[in-house]
């Protein structure tokens, strides 16, 4: 299938779905931004995956982001993972 558009399209990818503690879920993706590959954050306040899904205006990282996931710690801590895109010469 061979796809045309009219300007820039971008593909959201990587994303991961999480529920808080209120019910409510948080959806960590990835696309490439003004500044480059960035990680967005979506929520549904409501807890359903069908939403209403609120965008956040600003992204969470704007460039280097790669994909997320949220986990918790031992201790409870909800905390963020995540593969940084590599650049040759920086491992």
């Amino acid at each position: 299938t061979e796809l045309h558009f009219d300007k820039p399209t971008y593909v959201t990818d990587g994303p991961f779905i999480v529920r808080l503690d209120d019910g409510g879920l948080l959806m960590l993706w990835s696309s490439f931004g003004v500044d480059g590959y960035a990680l967005g954050v979506a929520s549904s306040p409501t807890g359903s995956i069908l939403g209403p899904w609120h965008q956040e205006r600003e992204s969470m990282i704007k460039s280097d982001a790669g994909h997320a996931m949220l986990f918790r710690s031992f201790e409870g801590e909800l905390l963020l993972g995540r593969a940084g895109l590599c650049r040759a010469g920086q491992w």
